[in-house]
């Protein structure tokens, strides 16, 4: 029986990743990229990837991305579902189940509640099958398109809207700020986790449009824009003025970028009633979202009581 091997133990070359990635996707593999997602993540210095070697070719790899979750204050070790592959030689052996297996069990051993994850039609079959995948949601685009746009009667809340360079420092801000529920399961956003995801990120170039008072920050929006199309990464902002500072941010982009607008909100939100009076709409399916517990915790498997976002998925 082909034996699994586990990175953090047995490290191999990222040469022979880049090779069966490349084989099996037919596109280039960005090894800053790699780097980036697994050896400079702040989470964690274990490299959680399960892998086959087979006659010197990588034959099957799954790999998951450390990260923490908070629920009310407190903070559990959890993992983002990366990526797998098989060599074109290798398919239809069973490496996945294997592959999963080892790396899981590996996982609960070093105290992580769970994987999480944005599973595509090819892959939701084989992580509901094999894995235990739980379906929390399936999620679709809210869109608003600029002709769309339904401004709301705004409180008198004086905002001056600059578009500034991401740094540190200012992300530092959001110790003053809240995301659209700070009391729903959500992959924590400290200021180290923010910096890797959208400063350091080798692959995306993100933006952020700043709202202040008097000098004083109210709300920080990041995105990304491609095209004629923004996606909204995340949406910071002072509660007590959240619904005016939704309408607000979502006028200046609409205004100053012409660009349609992308988010993911949960539906169970008093943040997605005010997106839909401003005119967004439920868009084309994106993806499956979905959790494989390795302890019981029902609140964790309740999908209304997550807060998700583009910032949490490796695709955008």
């Amino acid at each position: 029986m082909s034996k699994v091997e586990i990175f953090h133990h047995k490290p191999i070359s990222v040469d022979l990743i880049k090779e069966t990635f490349e084989a099996s996707f037919n596109v280039d593999f960005d090894k800053d990229y790699w780097n980036w997602r697994f050896l400079s993540n702040p989470n964690s210095e274990k490299v959680y990837i399960s892998y086959i070697l087979e006659e010197g070719v990588l034959a099957a790899y799954y790999a998951v991305s450390p990260m923490v979750l908070d629920h009310q204050g407190k903070e559990y070790k959890i993992a983002l579902s990366n990526m797998t592959m098989t060599h074109p030689n290798h398919r239809g052996k069973g490496y996945f189940k294997l592959l999963a297996s080892s790396l899981f069990s590996n996982l609960k051993e070093d105290g992580f509640v769970g994987i999480f994850g944005f599973a595509n039609h090819n892959s939701h079959y084989g992580f509901r099958k094999y894995l235990n995948w739980q379906d929390l949601s399936a999620l679709n685009l809210l869109s608003l398109e600029p002709q769309s746009f339904r401004p709301l009667k705004n409180k008198d809340l004086s905002v001056k809207f600059d578009y500034e360079d991401i740094s540190e420092e200012l992300i530092e801000n959001i110790a003053n700020l809240e995301t659209a529920d700070s009391s729903k399961v959500q992959i924590k956003r400290d200021v180290k986790s923010l910096v890797w995801r959208l400063l350091k990120n080798p692959e995306n170039q993100y933006k952020v449009l700043v709202g202040r008072n008097n000098n004083a920050i109210e709300s920080m929006l990041f995105y990304k824009k491609y095209n004629d199309e923004i996606d909204i990464m995340e949406f910071f902002y002072q509660k007590e003025s959240s619904r005016d500072l939704i309408s607000l941010s979502v006028s200046e982009l609409i205004e100053t970028q012409k660009a349609s607008l992308n988010i993911w909100s949960n539906l169970h939100s008093d943040e997605h009633i005010t997106l839909e009076k401003l005119g967004f709409k439920e868009n084309s399916f994106n993806t499956y979202f979905g959790f494989i517990p390795l302890i019981e915790d029902e609140a964790i498997l309740q999908y209304k009581n997550w807060h998700y976002r583009f910032i949490d998925s490796d695709i955008f």
